[in-house]
């Protein structure tokens, strides 16, 4: 099975120029970023290696291999929507027929409606590989986006998974969906950088990474403290009172499931260069046991939720951790921060 997948990947790169338009995008730790812009549906995506688009005698399809996961993007004609599941499962089909991967007997779950526009999504389990399908009907166009995993999405099978979205066209909610993988990381770095954006946070030790759709989470226990960062994707255009919002809902919940009290709270908005301000708000709540510190920042699309929480008084590790955030929103996060 393993053999079929690459089989197929090499297969699929070997397509020639097509109606989409690939730009290098961002560095990671794994090496750039591309993005695939469909300038027919609005939709785009980012693949963890460049793709190569092959035309299609109804659309084109972009195909990427990294490592041994597979990632898929298409758009083909579909003068009626509702025909979504019938029209992604021919496709499927000749996806099978063609390179032999293996997508048969495809499980779906019920037709969502976003922003306007249905989307269904799928699963397929192979023998080697499990594949992810997003179908999204968009006028008279519908977009595919199909992934391959291992039952573990990696982190850069992550940031394809989460880079295409209804949710990014200019109206939307604070609904997301999860499906989620954790993963424990080979490498004992002490810092994350924030997907999506330009910021880096600091930790005491090697975090461990759950990826979702729309969110990243990381966790740390070191001693009798707990470290953890959420990063949450929004649309691209989330207003004052839907962040206060946001924050409020979170903050109730966890009063709830805890038994904390609030005793701060600090909102902010803070000139920082990174294209739009950032809005933060920090909050310290208390039970008899623990002390939680807080901060909520909304930069470009995202909410990062970073928390610590502890029996005592903060640390030396605890006060790098909460203000290395802090110094990269505010653009004076140096080497400093890092612990070693």
């Amino acid at each position: 099975m393993r053999t079929k997948l690459f089989l197929a990947a090499g297969m699929l790169a070997a397509g020639v120029s097509a109606n989409a338009q690939i730009t290098k995008n961002r560095k990671y730790d794994w090496g750039w970023s591309y993005k695939l812009e469909m300038p027919e549906t609005g939709l785009r995506c980012e693949f963890p290696a460049r793709p190569v688009t092959t035309t299609l005698a109804y659309g084109y399809m972009a195909a990427a291999a990294n490592n041994d996961e597979l990632y898929l993007a298409v758009k083909m004609e579909n003068p009626d929507p509702y025909d979504i599941q019938c029209r992604t499962e021919e496709f499927s089909a000749e996806l099978e027929k063609v390179y032999g991967l293996p997508l048969g007997d495809l499980k779906w779950d019920a037709v969502q409606t976003e922003n306007g526009n249905l989307t269904l999504s799928g699963n397929s389990t192979g023998g080697y590989a499990d594949f992810h399908v997003d179908a999204i009907a968009t006028e008279d166009v519908i977009t595919i986006f199909l992934y391959s995993d291992h039952r573990e999405l990696s982190v850069p099978g992550h940031f394809f998974a989460s880079s295409y979205s209804v949710y990014d066209t200019k109206e939307g909610n604070l609904c997301y969906q999860a499906d989620a993988a954790g993963t424990q990381p080979t490498a004992t770095k002490t810092h994350t950088s924030i997907p999506g954006t330009s910021l880096i946070t600091s930790w005491p030790g090697a975090p461990i990474v759950t990826t979702h759709r729309h969110e990243t989470d990381y966790s740390l226990r070191s001693g009798e403290t707990a470290y953890s960062e959420k990063v949450v994707k929004l649309e691209s255009d989330v207003s004052y009172m839907q962040f206060i919002t946001f924050v409020n809902r979170e903050e109730a919940q966890r009063g709830t499931a805890y038994g904390t009290t609030i005793t701060s709270d600090n909102t902010e908005t803070i000139d920082a260069n990174l294209d739009e301000p950032v809005l933060i708000r920090k909050l310290k709540s208390e039970n008899p046991q623990t002390t939680f510190h807080r901060t909520y920042a909304l930069v470009k699309g995202r909410i990062v939720i970073q928390e610590v929480a502890s029996s005592g008084q903060l640390s030396n590790s605890d006060n790098r951790f909460l203000n290395s955030l802090d110094e990269s929103i505010r653009n004076t996060y140096g080497p400093v921060f890092v612990s070693k």
